[in-house]
């Protein structure tokens, strides 16, 4: 499977976003997986720095939504 242009931004917020619901993972753990996703799929792979401010922003927007749902 090959994420072509116009497609990779989205694919890897969405996996960045299922990765980092999950309470186990750590967030530099979750930026490795990925970068190495997109150097392996996307047709042509994001800058490493586009994919490490997708996952940043999508790890802001699950903080909050923690912090949402958390009893006050």
């Amino acid at each position: 499977m090959t994420v072509p242009n116009g497609e990779r931004n989205s694919t890897i917020a969405r996996i960045a976003g299922k990765l980092l619901r999950q309470p186990w993972l750590e967030r530099e753990l979750v930026l490795n997986l990925c970068l190495a996703f997109n150097d392996a799929r996307c047709v042509p792979p994001l800058s490493h720095a586009e994919v490490r401010r997708t996952v940043e922003n999508i790890a802001r927007r699950e903080q909050a939504r923690h912090r949402k749902h958390e009893p006050s």
